[in-house]
């Protein structure tokens, strides 16, 4: 999502993409729903780490990765 909204933007693709996908939708720290990083530091180079560690934790091999705005930019 964009720097002002939240993973509910998303609410209703992914109602229409449950039925045939996974769908497994992120905040962005310190936008939306979520706190950030307790140090205070958010940019997209991190917001990228965070995700390519949840990838990695998830196991994920396969998948699509969608953003908008600057959420687009991770």
């Amino acid at each position: 999502h964009g720097s002002y909204l939240s993973l509910r933007e998303w609410d209703e693709w992914a109602a229409v993409l449950r039925p045939t996908h996974r769908v497994i939708r992120l905040d962005r720290l310190g936008l939306g729903l979520t706190a950030g990083f307790p140090d205070g530091g958010i940019g997209y180079a991190r917001e990228q780490e965070l995700i390519d560690g949840f990838v990695a934790a998830l196991g994920l091999e396969r998948f699509a990765l969608v953003g908008s705005s600057s959420g687009g930019m991770v």
